[in-house]
This record gives C-alpha cells, sequence and structure tokens, in this order.
C-alpha cells in the first residue's frame, strides 16, 4: 500500500511539472511549479535517488525512475545554437537590471559604447547608474520615473511614464517614441513583481492578481500603438510562466527566436533563470544574448533588432 501511494505520489508530481505550463494563468499551481526552473523543481527526486541507492528494492526501482527523470530534465534547460547574425547593422538593445543598492557600475557606460548599444533598458536605477550614462553619453537622449529608465542614442520625441498596477507608487511603465533617422519606433520599458515576494505579502492568490492584472496592462499599453515596438525589462517571470508565454502569442521574444546559449540573466554570480526578456513587433530580430557580470545581482540582456525591408 506504501509502494502504491509513494508510485502515485510521484507519477503526479512529474505529471504536475508538465503540464504546469498549459493551465490557465489563473490557477495557483501553475504559478507554483513554473516560477522555478524545471531542474530545480526536480530536486524532490534527487531526494529520492539518494535515498533510494540505500534501500530495498522498492525505493532502488524508485530511485531509477528518479534518476532517469532528472536525465530527461536536462533538456529542459534549453540551451539554444544562435541562428541569429551579429554581422548585420541594426538597433542593438540592452536591458539590465542595476540593483536598487547600486550607486555606481563604473563598467556600465564603457560597455554601452564597446557594444555599440543604441536602447538602453534600465531596472532599480536609484540614480547612479543612470547619472553615469548621462554623463559618459553627452549626446544620447534619456527618460526616466520610478527608478525606470530608458536611454536612446537617437531623440525621444514623446514619453509618458504609466504607473504599475501592482506598484503604482514605486514602479512604472516607461513608453518612448524614438525618431531613427525620420523612422520612428516605439520602446516600452518596465519592472514587473517577484511572484516569491507577492507569495509573502498575500498568498498565491497575491501572486495570480498581481501578474494577471500587469499582463493585462503591458496589453492594453502595447496595443495603443500601431508603430514598431521593442518592449522588454526585467519581467521576473522564467520561459514556462504564463506572463512570458502569453506575450509571445503576439510578439517575438528575441531571444526564445535567436538565442545564443541558455539565456539565464539571475543571479549573475551564477545565473541558473532567465527572467529579462526583450520583444519586438514589426521587427526582424538578428540576435540575443547574456552580457557579462557588470556589478548587478542581473546580467544584461542585448538583442539586435532591424527595420523589414
Amino acid at each position: 500500500m506504501k509502494a502504491r501511494i509513494f508510485w502515485g505520489c510521484l507519477i503526479a508530481y512529474c505529471a504536475l511539472l508538465i503540464a504546469a505550463p498549459f493551465m490557465p494563468m489563473e490557477w495557483s499551481l501553475h504559478a507554483m511549479f513554473t516560477i522555478m526552473p524545471p531542474y530545480l523543481m526536480l530536486f524532490p527526486l534527487w531526494l529520492v535517488a539518494i535515498v533510494g541507492f540505500a534501500r530495498k528494492e522498492t525505493w532502488k526501482r524508485a530511485s531509477r525512475v528518479a534518476v532517469g527523470v532528472m536525465v530527461v530534465s536536462i533538456f529542459t534547460l534549453d540551451f539554444r545554437w544562435s541562428d541569429g547574425r551579429n554581422d548585420v547593422e541594426g538597433i542593438q538593445v540592452m536591458s539590465f537590471n542595476v540593483l536598487v543598492s547600486n550607486d555606481s557600475i563604473p563598467e556600465l557606460a564603457n560597455f554601452v559604447k564597446k557594444q555599440e548599444v543604441d536602447l538602453v533598458f534600465l531596472q532599480e536605477n536609484s540614480g547612479g547608474p543612470g547619472k553615469e550614462l548621462r554623463a559618459a553619453l553627452p549626446d544620447w537622449h534619456f527618460f526616466e520615473a520610478k527608478k525606470n529608465m530608458i536611454a536612446s542614442r537617437y531623440p525621444i520625441v514623446k514619453s509618458e511614464a504609466i504607473p504599475l498596477c501592482s506598484f503604482p507608487k514605486t514602479r512604472a511603465i516607461l513608453t518612448a517614441e524614438i525618431d531613427a533617422h525620420g523612422t520612428r519606433y516605439r520602446a516600452v520599458e518596465t519592472h514587473l513583481s517577484a511572484p516569491q515576494m507577492s507569495a509573502l505579502r498575500g498568498g498565491w492568490g497575491k501572486v495570480m492578481g498581481d501578474k494577471v492584472g500587469e499582463l493585462d496592462q503591458i496589453r492594453q499599453v502595447l496595443a495603443s500603438s500601431n508603430l514598431p515596438t521593442i518592449f522588454g525589462g526585467d519581467l521576473n517571470s522564467p520561459p514556462r510562466y504564463g506572463l512570458v508565454r502569453a506575450l509571445c502569442e503576439s510578439y517575438t521574444n528575441a531571444f526564445d527566436k535567436v538565442g545564443t546559449g541558455l539565456g539565464f540573466t539571475y543571479p549573475a554570480g551564477l545565473p541558473i533563470i532567465l527572467i529579462d526578456h526583450l520583444y519586438s513587433r514589426g521587427f526582424n530580430v538578428l540576435s540575443a544574448e547574456v552580457g557579462p557580470h557588470l556589478g548587478s545581482d542581473h546580467r544584461p540582456l542585448l538583442a539586435r533588432f532591424r527595420f523589414p525591408d
């Protein structure tokens, strides 16, 4: 009887891992089984394997199954061989959470120059990193509000800061219309809530309310203009999470399309998850990659876009 219960629980757990991304975003199970990387969610199977190799026959059989599932989980890492092109001119975009406690990131401006970045999205900008960019790039154009910043090589002709529904006092969705040599496009940048923090503040119901509200608001903002659009920022959501998948229905996720490597951006010292994203509409995506450790708790995400021919 105990063996049947054990096998039932093991099978149910694996089934939930597989089914979670396809559940409605409003379900708490969806959040619980998609906000963590799937290989970390397999931690209980590691325990089964460790215990099983030292126990009776039933446990040994279970441990073999657990090891098999963990081997299969390697494919959830979603390593990508780039089919993008870096040798074609386009708009180079960088999204970077600079960590609110950082008063200075000396390497940031030099990195922007070296990578020939044209558009920068900053999150958690407490003032210092943004000021350093302004000082190092005097010919650039800037728009910032509530610790978010858009910095553009080309003129910003129109801008707006829209309070984020989940954190209206401290976070915003920034929009900027940019004139790139007579061709206008729209840049939209934000910093969304972290599901883990929402759960601590009000349980999984709080998580779902925050994320569903943020998704609806983002869709409304993006739909308010017909200009070609680049959208991104720290979305605090991995690729399996419903918000990321829902946006992919209408917009191209740069790393998903032409990314190189694993794409992990957090934590910077030993990245294990991709929670920073760049999307586009009305552009061809040429390349996408994760940058080096520059002194924040995130690594920057870079992507190159080009107007259609």
